[in-house]
């Protein structure tokens, strides 16, 4: 079945349920709010009756899209049946926890991108050759041009533009392009969008921003050293909770610092390591979040993701942590070493 019939028999089953849970994933980006707030625009459109759910809040650059008021901040699952629609989620564990349930009639639909999907659902709309879950949704939806509004024409550009880089990654293809394209002519505005996510940065963050940046190290390895002194493929910085708590910072402010660290010279791997929680063992002790990002034709770091429990995309990966935050940099540091020396060694760089 080719991936055309695949985005029709979605339509065709979101049409079948009369409400819809749609479930974002933990620490939600541009890709899962944009494509969620699309959908369920599509299902107040269609008659249905949409909830939108995920375990951690939305972040406030994203706002400004629709029906983001009707989001709710859920943990645990307390019921589940009808339809419930994961959105961008490469497992069950990315959303709110307790699925699938020990009793219960509901249905999971998977729209997702990610290559290391574990295809959970009951069905599953997973392309990874799709630049975003965003562009899989306008495919959906496009099937059904009533549902492309220009409320979630610009949920849906806006999903696709988080997860190019703004249409720069190497994930952007041929299709994204006719997708902006398409939605750009149902009402979706570039120039406002782009200002609402880059033009918002509180003073709090841009001085959490400075804090990662005087701390930034390079290195390079056996095989690819650090050249003329100035230059090294690998860069890795940290924030402590004393940090965002010194700024009067919040988590959110770090969106798109990691991808600062490829802007260096040289750089083609960059580490951004983030403590949370409160350091109580009632509520986790240590929470490192771990960041990471590749450019397109060199070692990615999806591997090392995966090696530390995490996922994600070639280029652009992610995991938790739970240790001090020195011993994360050491172990990230090892493993993006160790996994480097491998694929070298395998002929695979």
């Amino acid at each position: 079945m080719n991936d055309s019939d695949i985005c029709s028999r979605v339509l065709e089953t979101l049409m079948r349920f009369p409400s819809w849970t749609l479930l974002s994933h933990m620490k939600p980006d541009g890709d899962t709010i944009g494509a969620a707030s699309a959908l369920f625009e599509a299902g107040v459109k269609s008659g249905r009756k949409p909830r939108w759910i995920g375990p951690d809040s939305l972040p406030p650059a994203y706002l400004f899209l629709s029906h983001t008021g009707a989001y709710e901040t859920v943990k645990e699952y307390s019921f589940l049946d009808g339809l419930c629609v994961f959105v961008d989620c490469a497992n069950e564990r990315r959303s709110v926890v307790g699925f699938p349930p020990a009793e219960g009639g509901a249905f999971a639909l998977n729209i997702d991108h990610h290559e290391d999907n574990t295809l959970y659902g009951t069905m599953n709309c997973v392309v990874p050759s799709a630049s975003s879950t965003s562009e899989i949704v306008w495919r959906v939806l496009s099937a059904s041009p009533e549902l492309l509004t220009p409320e979630a024409a610009r949920s849906l550009y806006t999903g696709i533009t988080a997860d190019t880089g703004g249409f720069a990654f190497s994930n952007t293809g041929v299709t994204t392009h006719l997708a902006a394209a398409d939605l750009i002519e149902k009402g979706a505005k570039p120039a406002e969008i782009d200002a609402a996510l880059k033009q918002n940065r509180t003073l709090a963050g841009t001085r959490l921003w400075g804090a990662a940046m005087s701390r930034v190290v390079t290195w390079g390895s056996s095989t690819m050293p650090c050249g003329d002194g100035r230059t090294a493929p690998f860069a890795m910085s940290w924030l402590t909770r004393e940090d965002f708590k010194e700024r009067g910072a919040e988590a959110h402010d770090t969106d798109s610092l990691v991808n600062q660290l490829l802007m260096i010279r040289g750089v083609t791997f960059a580490v951004l390591l983030s403590e949370g929680g409160d350091g109580s063992p009632d509520n986790g002790g240590h929470e490192i979040r771990v960041s990471l990002r590749s450019r397109s034709g060199s070692f990615p770091c999806a591997p090392v993701a995966r090696e530390l429990g995490g996922g994600g995309h070639p280029c652009a990966s992610g995991t938790l942590m739970h240790m001090p935050m020195e011993d994360a940099i050491r172990t990230v540091r090892e493993t993006v070493d160790r996994l480097y020396a491998e694929w070298t060694e395998q002929g695979r760089l």
